[in-house]
């Protein structure tokens, strides 16, 4: 415009508007009871999020988690049928109201692969339903559906060693076998967010509300997802406004392995370590991913029924 401010389209203007449903879910009676009766005495909680189309994965990550002895675990479920599946669990399960008005052509219950036409309308729910957690003044202990609890009570051991960082994330890898040193020689390729953890606090609000606004830029680009825009945010940190004060820092890939470094790579296995958490990433589409846990025995909702 004349006064060289920035022209949103329409699909970015709706990805905006996701702020406000983070406004509605924080002030919503029944999220809040939720989210709070689901917390920890330490004030953090395990979150996932899921729709029609993930229940599988979703369901086999809560079996994990209920097996490993964590209770303290919340679900925001993205549609009417993936709520009422999993609320048969024993775990807090809330519907985000307004969803579907995020989705373009109002659906959100289909699965959506990474890098597929209508995935980044999902993904953008994800840090939303992080921050309305947060902003309710708990930390949150962020699991993709595609990531099972090996260690008991995964959310006290993640606990001790996020180290209160603003946010601490998985190591993520330029290949699937790469085991970056650090978080420095992660961010040549890249941080995962499928498994993260976020202190309480302003610094991670505000570092969440850029992420979302990042998305929100980038709203027709199918590959920009909340991967993309956390690694940029923390990459621009020390210039974009209110995050100077905001630290991070990356978890060991042997105690939170990715796909390959746990799947192919087996290098929490040829040195002893018991992963906390395994995240079966870098292979795309759900029976892929049920393939290999089953390979590895770590495929679970089938023996429920």
């Amino acid at each position: 415009g004349a006064g060289g401010g920035v022209v949103l389209d329409e699909d970015q203007c709706a990805r905006l508007r996701v702020l406000d449903l983070v406004d509605d879910l924080t002030q919503d009676p029944a999220v809040q009871a939720s989210v709070h009766a689901a917390a920890s005495p330490a004030g953090d909680v395990v979150v996932l999020m899921a729709n029609r189309g993930h229940v599988p994965l979703c369901l086999n990550a809560l079996h994990a988690l209920h097996a490993s002895g964590e209770r303290h675990v919340l679900v925001f479920a993205l549609d009417e049928e993936a709520h009422r599946e999993l609320s048969r669990t024993v775990f807090h399960v809330v519907l985000v109201p307004g969803a579907q008005a995020v989705c373009r052509g109002g659906d959100c219950s289909t699965l959506r692969d990474v890098w597929s036409p209508g995935f980044t309308d999902i993904a953008i729910l994800k840090p939303a339903v992080v921050l309305a957690t947060l902003r309710l003044g708990h930390s949150v202990l962020w699991m993709d559906n595609d990531v099972v609890s090996l260690q008991a009570r995964p959310l006290r051991r993640t606990r001790h060693l996020a180290q209160a960082h603003t946010i601490t994330l998985q190591l993520g890898g330029s290949t699937d076998v790469d085991m970056p040193s650090d978080r420095v020689d992660a961010m040549r390729s890249d941080l995962c967010t499928g498994l993260f953890y976020a202190e309480a606090g302003a610094a991670a609000e505000r570092l969440l509300e850029h992420v979302i606004q990042a998305m929100a830029l980038h709203a027709n680009d199918t590959k920009f997802g909340d991967q993309g825009a956390t690694n940029l945010v923390l990459h621009e940190r020390l210039w974009r406004p209110g995050l100077a004060d905001a630290t991070y820092a990356s978890f060991s890939p042997l105690l939170f392995p990715g796909g390959g470094v746990y799947f192919r790579r087996h290098a929490p296995q040829h040195r002893g370590v018991l992963p906390v958490l395994v995240h079966n990433n870098f292979v795309i589409g759900e029976a892929a991913k049920i393939k290999r846990f089953q390979e590895h025995r770590l495929w679970f909702h089938d023996e429920e029924g």
